[in-house]
């Protein structure tokens, strides 16, 4: 039996569709043109491995076995086991599932990009990868570009897409692309107006970022991070009035918001310079949400640079670092035992702590550290490091 490349064509367009009808029909096809099976051994395989019809599923791998060696079939299981196992695995494990995968994806990729149905099992990969585990990038990047071949409408891998282009990538660009694309088919989808504004607000693009978060309000009323983006935008434009309309319009209805609070604390500390409300703010903050690390560490920074109160900074940083130990306040609180309290032998301590830290062993310097507070630790840490030489 010799087919045309058209029949060929439509004999995998029917193995790989929803419809448990036209894959029955593509497999009967499959097996009249059994000299075919090498042409055909992507589509059979992902629905040997990948259909949820344990009947049909168990004839497809039957098929496999009578015409592929048992190593080459063993092979296929192994590298499809990512889309059933990956999010059960600690990631060291995960990473081997994986590469198993990535060494055959490209040669079953073409077969994916023509199935909105299977291609979904790389949107669940793609999302783990991004949200979960925060590894990846660029793998989760292939990923989403996949479903999105198989399906252009698929709004949440478009607007995942778009958020990994604008968080991981900072590709600006192609993540407006992406929302874009999103509010063409979702016209009322608040979020994406909101984050396209964040985009736009980020890079001095202010007139848009102020009217894609109205909308976002429009659409989702009241919300509080919308709000806060918003309130952000105008002080970028200049406009203090506006922004603090907004902070107190927020508070109004959630005076414990912490975020909120914060945002407000520390404008009231470095833009108005009125350190006594600054200190009031932040300690109606921390009543509420007493182990917050933004609200006790920024407390903790307001003792140590304005009131050069040493001791009382310490005790926020230390209660702070009892429940969170991010490299950020490590960094201060040495700085702060070497440069001011003097105390040689703790801050001896927290530094080994600190060089144990992932982060700090990749990335030395928090960008959210300014030039003093890292000069401080600088000078800090050479007196650690002389005192051990």
């Amino acid at each position: 039996m010799k087919l045309s490349s058209n029949e060929l064509n439509n004999i995998k367009r029917l193995l790989l569709s929803k419809d448990s009808s036209n894959v029955t029909l593509g497999y009967e096809l499959a097996k009249e043109a059994s000299a075919y099976h090498n042409e055909l051994q992507y589509e059979l395989v992902i629905v040997a491995m990948l259909s949820k019809d344990k009947p049909l599923r168990n004839k497809f791998r039957h098929y496999l076995e009578q015409h592929f060696s048992p190593e080459q079939f063993k092979l296929w299981e192994l590298a499809f086991e990512v889309f059933y196992k990956f999010d059960q695995y600690y990631y060291p494990e995960a990473e081997q599932t994986l590469e198993r995968h990535e060494a055959i994806r490209k040669d079953f990729e073409p077969s994916f990009r023509q199935s909105a149905h299977f291609a979904e099992h790389y949107y669940k990969l793609a999302s783990t990868l991004q949200y979960t585990l925060k590894e990846r990038p660029l793998l989760a990047k292939d990923y989403y570009n996949i479903v999105i071949a198989a399906n252009p409408q698929h709004t949440d891998a478009l607007f995942n897409l778009g958020h990994l282009y604008q968080i991981f990538f900072h590709d600006n660009v192609n993540s407006e692309i992406c929302y874009k694309k999103v509010i063409e088919l979702q016209p009322t989808d608040a979020i994406v107006y909101n984050n396209l504004g964040a985009l736009y607000k980020n890079n001095a693009r202010l007139d848009e970022a102020i009217e894609h978060i109205k909308k976002a309000l429009k659409h989702k009323p009241n919300d509080t991070l919308y709000t806060l983006n918003l309130a952000d935008a105008y002080k970028k434009s200049n406009d203090l009035l506006e922004f603090e309309r907004l902070l107190k319009e927020v508070l109004s209805r959630d005076k414990s918001n912490k975020r909120v609070l914060n945002v407000w604390a520390t404008y009231l500390w470095i833009d108005k310079k009125d350190y006594a409300a600054a200190k009031k703010v932040y300690e109606q903050g921390i009543h509420y949400h007493p182990n917050d690390k933004f609200l006790v560490g920024n407390l903790g920074e307001l003792y140590e640079t304005v009131y050069k109160d040493y001791h009382k900074a310490f005790e926020y940083y230390q209660h702070l670092l009892n429940t969170h130990s991010p490299p950020y306040h490590l960094i201060l609180i040495v700085s702060l035992l070497v440069n001011h309290l003097k105390d040689l032998t703790k801050a001896q301590e927290y530094y080994e702590v600190l060089q144990n830290k992932k982060t700090y062993q990749t990335q030395p310097r928090d960008s959210d550290l300014n030039d003093q507070q890292w000069s401080d630790f600088l000078a800090a840490e050479k007196i650690l490091v002389g005192l051990k030489n």
